[in-house]
């Protein structure tokens, strides 16, 4: 396996989301491979440092402030941005929260 294949497959078997055969790849390839071993104790790292952080809840003024300057912006540039203002603003309204969870269960 190469670096570059190893590298692309380092998040996921941090994660242990690696098939049984790839996952096997990975192993023998960080065991010749102080390159590649060195970059998955900085992913560690990086993750621990990431799952010390505390879950922040977003201000409940955040949406409206969005759609705020999403209006002020599709004022600004003319017909076709206030075509896609439906969908801005259903999306800054909707997804926030989601994502958040999203990436909060992601880092435990």
């Amino acid at each position: 396996m190469s670096h570059r294949q190893t590298r692309q497959q380092l998040g996921d078997f941090l994660e242990g989301e690696l098939a049984p055969e790839a996952r096997q790849k990975v192993e023998r390839h960080l065991s010749d491979c102080a390159t590649c071993s060195d970059e998955l104790e900085g992913l560690r790292g990086v993750r621990a440092l990431l799952r010390g952080i505390p879950a922040v809840e977003p201000p409940p003024y955040l949406a409206d402030r969005v759609v705020a300057r999403l209006r002020e912006q599709a004022e600004q540039r003319g017909p076709l941005a206030r075509l896609t203002q439906w969908w801005s603003e259903t999306a800054a309204v909707a997804w926030p929260a989601p994502i958040a969870a999203a990436i909060g269960s992601s880092m435990r």
